[in-house]
């Protein structure tokens, strides 16, 4: 008898524990759920703190395009001057694409480290070549194609970064600096203009087909044109493409641009 009084009172004793424990674990659950909640509504109604991807095209082994200097040199140090302006905002929180710039990691790698980090935005800098004209120049961005989820969002984006990169005196390459670029059989390149919106089934660069936000891919100017590379593929011309992007970030959140003085702003202004 008392060998099933001690049973009973143990039996109670372990579903007020599990009770417990269940009560806890909502409430984590529930607080978890209602500081989610006011994120996304902080995100939009403009106050929040947006997560910005920031991609350094190339690097490591990988050098990209060379002419007047290397593509990897120059996506590095503008993606440095970039996420020093994001990090300098208390509206931004930059994430980078690799580990460090001189790491060696494929488009697909890069993809995945920036989905890692659930970013509301994504930015893959790169340079151009033409190895037939150095008289070839221009700034041309590629942002997610028609037909995927991303596309009007990335097109926005888009259509931002050639306002500020026009502003700043780039030339603009095509009808309005925007194209898409697809991949067929045997990975055979295909640039359209943008003002073709045919959906098509073809894939484009891996880092906009893989990434799961608004994305683009910036051509910031030609390695191959000393002219071109002078405006904004050298120190000067980094930092003042690092200040239009920098721009057109906070122009697509519709935040005002911090005041905070930087490097990168700094010789950004003092290039204008």
């Amino acid at each position: 008898m008392r060998r099933n009084w001690n049973r009973r009172r143990r039996n109670r004793r372990l579903l007020r524990t599990g009770i417990l424990v269940t009560l806890v674990c909502v409430m984590v659950l529930f607080g978890w759920g209602i500081g989610y909640l006011a994120r996304e509504l902080q995100n939009s109604m403009g106050k929040g703190v947006y997560t910005v991807a920031v991609d350094a095209g190339h690097g490591g082994s990988d050098t990209g395009a060379v002419g007047v200097l290397q593509e990897s040199d120059m996506t590095a140090e503008t993606a440095e001057l970039l996420t020093q302006l994001l990090a300098a905002d208390p509206h931004f929180r930059p994430v980078a694409t690799r580990t460090d710039y001189t790491a060696t990691a494929t488009p697909a790698e890069r993809s995945t480290a920036a989905n890692r980090a659930h970013p509301d935005l994504l930015l893959s800098i790169h340079g151009n070549s033409n190895g037939n004209s150095a008289d070839t120049a221009g700034f041309e961005c590629y942002p997610v194609t028609p037909g995927r989820r991303e596309h009007d969002d990335s097109m926005r984006f888009a259509a931002l970064l050639v306002g500020r990169m026009q502003e700043a005196g780039a030339a603009i390459r095509g009808t309005n600096g925007i194209r898409y670029a697809y991949y067929g059989e045997n990975d055979q390149k295909t640039i359209v203009d943008s003002a073709d919106d045919t959906k098509r089934s073809e894939t484009t660069f891996t880092i906009l087909e893989r990434s799961r936000c608004p994305a683009v891919l910036a051509e910031q100017c030609f390695v191959t044109s000393a002219a071109d590379v002078d405006a904004f593929g050298d120190d000067d011309g980094c930092a003042r493409a690092a200040e239009c992007y920098y721009l057109a970030i906070c122009d697509y959140f519709g935040v005002t641009p911090h005041e905070a003085d930087s490097t990168a702003a700094s010789a950004a202004s003092a290039a204008q």
